[in-house]
């Protein structure tokens, strides 16, 4: 059986702003993402929120940092 991937959500420490889990940099304000930076999952997590995008697929099994 497949298995759906759902992007995560991470906060910038420097100016609370919510960004992708893709990002490494925020999206807001340039910076980095942080050990400290705080992680959750979307709140919709049905599979019609799971990633569809071939790329984006092919980025996330790579692995960390890929």
């Amino acid at each position: 059986m497949p298995v759906d991937i759902i992007e995560m959500f991470w906060g910038c420490t420097t100016c609370n702003a919510k960004n992708l889990g893709r990002h490494k940099t925020c999206e807001n304000c340039g910076a980095p993402r942080t050990d400290k930076s705080p992680e959750w999952m979307p709140g919709d997590t049905s599979p019609m929120a799971a990633v569809k995008d071939p790329a984006l697929l092919r980025k996330f099994n790579a692995g960390a940092d890929c």
